[in-house]
């Protein structure tokens, strides 16, 4: 994580208690949201295998669970979801510039088909940290989520300049996106391979 999400609590006053994880992959967060103070949440995971992996590891968790869905702009749409070997770039979109900027970062020769939801039609409720990791999509989730995003007081998401996925947004498309809904963003760090972070908080 490039940006700090404990600063940016501490320096506006903000005590969140709930998160959704969107594009959860293990959970690696759980621990530092303990830690700032979440109590319960949900993290969603696309890859069904990475899934099965993430639900042995919040067994027992108590008020926090795991849930498998591809979430995107429509309802219904059968699409290539592409499978990354670390698991954590996985994404429905087709890799292009993200080839050469890690070329560690290798994808399945065959991508597997997922349908899509909207955020808003799983019915989740209302959270008041909503963390976004969907490799490019971010755009796409925020769009089919409007009303779950609309009551967060903090998203926190990756961010980038474009051109590391097919289609992918920039953080200049988000920032237009999210400032309807009342969001600034107080903290943005994009590194020198055109990703990074961004946090915002609802301001009206």
């Amino acid at each position: 994580m490039f940006v700090d999400l404990n600063w940016v609590l501490q320096t506006h006053n903000i005590h969140p208690k709930s998160v959704l994880h969107i594009g959860a992959h293990l959970a690696q967060e759980l621990p530092y949201y303990r830690e700032v103070g979440l109590v319960s949440g949900i993290f969603i995971e696309a890859s069904p295998s990475t899934f099965l992996e993430l639900s042995e590891i919040l067994e027992g968790q108590a008020d926090f669970s795991a849930m498998q869905a591809l979430l995107s702009d429509t309802d219904g749409s059968v699409v290539d979801f592409f499978l990354a070997n670390n698991g954590q770039s996985s994404s429905l979109l087709n890799p292009t510039g993200h080839l050469n900027e890690h070329v560690d970062v290798t994808f399945s020769q065959k991508p597997i088909k997922l349908t899509t939801h909207k955020l808003d039609s799983l019915s989740l409720g209302t959270f008041d940290l909503i963390v976004m990791d969907v490799q490019g999509a971010e755009l796409k989730v925020l769009t089919g989520g409007t009303n779950t995003i609309k009551d967060a007081k903090v998203i926190l998401l990756e961010a980038s300049l474009g051109g590391l996925y097919e289609g992918d947004c920039t953080i200049n498309e988000i920032i237009a996106f999210l400032t309807p809904y009342g969001f600034s963003p107080v903290d943005l760090k994009i590194g020198r391979n055109r990703w990074g972070d961004a946090i915002f908080i609802k301001t009206i």
